[in-house]
């Protein structure tokens, strides 16, 4: 009656071997590196973020350090601000050095106890190595 038991074990050993050093191998798969296209998308999110956050805080200089031209600042206007406007990134086309980002926006603006919203669709291209904004 042991030899009827012996090879269940030795099969058990080797079929829980096997299983463990499938799974073992599964688990270790290669992390892929993000895409050159993904890292200079992102690159053109926290870009466009960073001028909206300039724009909000009145920074004329800072959007001036990120753009490529001072005809940028004078196309914004800054006397007019909203008191919130929100992004949502819709569209990244990305050709060699360029972007052009589509980001569909929300502004909120209040005057006493008044309050108008308005809505919208613009296009930032930035252009460069790092990126710059070359238009709106």
């Amino acid at each position: 009656m042991k030899l009827k038991i012996l090879p269940f074990y030795i099969f058990s050993f080797f079929a829980i071997v096997l299983l463990g050093s499938f799974m073992f191998a599964c688990s270790k798969s290669e992390v892929k590196k993000p895409s050159e296209e993904a890292i200079l998308a992102k690159e053109a999110i926290e870009l466009v973020k960073t001028i909206r956050e300039a724009y909000m805080n009145n920074n004329e200089d800072r959007i001036r350090e990120l753009s490529v031209s001072d005809e940028i600042i004078k196309k914004i206007s800054f006397s007019d601000k909203p008191s919130e406007l929100e992004f949502t990134f819709r569209w990244i086309e990305i050709k060699d050095n360029k972007a052009e980002v589509y980001v569909s926006w929300k502004a909120l603006w209040k005057e006493d106890s008044k309050s108008r919203e308005i809505k919208g669709l613009c296009l930032f291209v930035l252009e460069g190595k790092p990126f710059r904004l070359v238009k709106i």
